[in-house]
């Protein structure tokens, strides 16, 4: 995510392989704040733009602060129109979170604040967490594995 240099707009910005050139990929149509804010990530093989945002809970005795996601997925590389916004409420408070895998077309893996795993569901908007029986909640350390033709050896 870039700004523009002849309006300063954020936007996204790609290296296209094949061509050796920079292209602007267009993003979801939000406010532009919003933009600035939000991360990128492939989700099994989509283009994904997330953001938290708070929402604020004056209905108990004390305000209580809820983070929301609202996930953004480009279903046609390239194409404005194709991009799917999902929402995801309740999360409660939290630092970070950052999008896995999607199991089927409904679910999404997160890792949350970097140790625990929350599988979302797209369709409802609401969340669990994955426990993983044998493995304290707190040593969960995933990560994506990306297939490449580079090879792992290191020549000098």
């Amino acid at each position: 995510i870039a700004c523009n240099a002849s309006d300063y707009k954020p936007t996204i910005v790609a290296f296209d392989l094949a061509k050796e050139t920079f292209c602007e990929v267009p993003p979801p149509s939000l406010a532009g704040d919003m933009l600035v804010c939000s991360r990128l990530a492939a989700v099994s093989g989509y283009l994904c733009m997330y953001h938290t945002h708070d929402i604020y809970d004056y209905q108990v005795d004390r305000p209580a602060v809820k983070e929301n996601i609202d996930l953004w997925v480009m279903k046609e590389y390239g194409i404005r129109e194709s991009w799917i916004r999902f929402a995801v409420n309740s999360l409660g408070a939290s630092l970070d979170f950052s999008p896995l895998c999607m199991l089927g077309q409904d679910q999404l893996v997160m890792l949350k604040d970097y140790e625990e795993l929350i599988m979302c569901d797209l369709k409802e908007g609401t969340f669990k967490d994955i426990v993983v029986h044998g493995i304290p909640k707190k040593r969960i350390l995933p990560t994506n594995f990306v297939e490449s033709l580079v090879s792992p050896r290191w020549h000098l």
